[in-house]
């Protein structure tokens, strides 16, 4: 009677990880290449509608630019699905550098305040003062600061709303608090935020909340939110101060859906 040999824990851990890495190298390349031809049909559909603009004004005409109007459209939001896609499947290796944590949130408010006085959204910055400086790599953290804003925006009404940016010192750790009086999120919802691909709007691709994930993991750093319906929601990001942070960047991490 022949024995069965059971796989050892790590060969089978292992197994799985360069699994998982193939797929995701695959699904990548994958998205490149369907990036090139919606390229094409972009451009093309701009030279079609130039065309058809020089036509004389008749009703056949104008359905004909909705129609390639309706093309564009479609084609810029796949677009940005994939470069999204791209963004969550290639490994985070970022290069920090020591930064002034409350300078870095004056910059990204200053940047983003006309985007919230044209939405009638009253900022209220608290910054706690002598705040130990922390790792960053500045374009990839203003990136992922921009979308929880962005995210705050949306859930407020159209007549406005307050924002609250605030800056804490834990210790060993800076906090970053996100705080809006927005319609606030289920707890149903909360469970999944972070799953790609996951979204409760109408046309949101459900990839800008795990790309934040990933770009504070990548930072060594974490992400929790806090959420009452009908009151507003608080994103708070934890940084670790520069004794707490390996030398090293920490490894690329690559975010996958749930089974």
């Amino acid at each position: 009677m022949s024995k069965k040999r059971s796989a050892n824990p790590s060969e089978t851990e292992e197994s799985l990880r360069r699994q998982l890495d193939e797929i995701t190298r695959l699904a990548g390349g994958l998205a490149h290449e369907v990036n090139n031809p919606l390229s094409t049909i972009r451009m093309n559909m701009g030279l079609l509608a130039e065309d058809l603009e020089k036509i004389p004004e008749s009703v056949p005409q104008k359905r004909a630019l909705r129609k390639v109007a309706t093309v564009q459209q479609e084609t810029k939001r796949l677009e940005r699905l994939l470069k999204n896609f791209l963004h969550l499947t290639r490994p985070q290796h970022l290069e920090l550098t020591k930064a002034d944590i409350n300078e870095e949130i004056r910059n990204i408010l200053r940047f983003f305040k006309p985007e919230a006085d044209e939405k009638h959204i009253e900022i209220s910055e608290c910054l706690t003062p002598n705040l130990p400086l922390v790792r960053l790599n500045s374009d990839a953290f203003h990136q992922a600061v921009i979308n929880l804003l962005r995210n705050a925006i949306q859930a407020m009404k159209e007549d406005g709303g307050k924002l609250i940016v605030q800056t804490r010192d834990l210790g060993v750790k800076v906090a970053i608090d996100v705080i809006d009086n927005g319609c606030g999120i289920s707890p149903k919802t909360i469970e999944r935020i972070f799953d790609p691909y996951y979204s409760t709007k109408k046309d949101g691709s459900g990839l800008g909340l795990p790309i934040v994930n990933q770009i504070i993991i990548a930072h060594g750093g974490g992400i929790a939110i806090s959420s009452e319906v009908g009151f507003g929601t608080q994103f708070t990001i934890t940084l670790p101060v520069p004794t707490q942070i390996p030398e090293m960047p920490p490894p690329s991490v690559v975010i996958l859906p749930k089974d």
